[in-house]
């Protein structure tokens, strides 16, 4: 199934540049935008987000946070899929840390990590992240007794950053369980 898509377009008079954009959820709803397309008579923007908006609260994006884009590459081989949450925190060369992202539960579609899949997860950075240097992942739920899950390959992308730019490729080519918790180092 693919990805569902949701564009904000608005038509208004001069709003000047846009450099930002705030949602809020409704009462009872999180919401993890992965970006918002942004459109008038003169600007089509893209601003990535990559984080929870939380239970009635306000979640603010500003065109140059700092967020990244990983491309997680499951493999072609029998069984390769996995139902497990896969949670996700990206570390820079000093040790600063994203936010723990389940990267299963943040998919616009069910089965995010199936066989010959690209899953695409947005992950909002702190600003003084330097260089992503490694990413921790884990396992956990699914089937009790599930054959694992193959990892192919991980390519992480700087997006919406007024940062250099820094795009890191990692072939893993590796069975992961239930469980499991491992370091990609870039």
């Amino acid at each position: 199934m693919p990805q569902k898509k949701g564009i904000l377009t608005f038509k208004a008079n001069d709003v000047g540049e846009i450099m930002g954009i705030s949602m809020k959820t409704e009462k009872y709803n999180s919401f993890y935008p992965n970006y918002a397309n942004i459109k008038t008579e003169k600007q089509d923007v893209t601003i990535y987000c990559g984080d929870w908006i939380d239970h009635g609260e306000v979640g603010t994006f500003m065109k140059t946070d700092r967020v990244y884009k990983l491309n997680i590459v499951t493999g072609d081989v029998s069984k390769a899929g996995t139902d497990q949450n896969v949670y996700v925190t990206l570390y820079d060369e000093d040790g600063k840390k994203s936010a723990t992202v389940n990267a299963s539960e943040v998919q616009n579609h069910e089965n995010a990590f199936e066989r010959k899949t690209d899953a695409r997860i947005f992950i909002r950075v702190p600003d003084d992240f330097t260089n992503l240097d490694k990413m921790d992942i884990s396992l956990s739920g699914g089937l009790i007794g599930g054959h694992g899950w193959y990892l192919e390959s991980i390519t992480a992308t700087t997006v919406n950053s007024t940062s250099p730019a820094q795009k890191v490729y990692k072939e893993i080519n590796e069975w992961h369980y239930k469980g499991d918790n491992f370091t990609v180092e870039f």
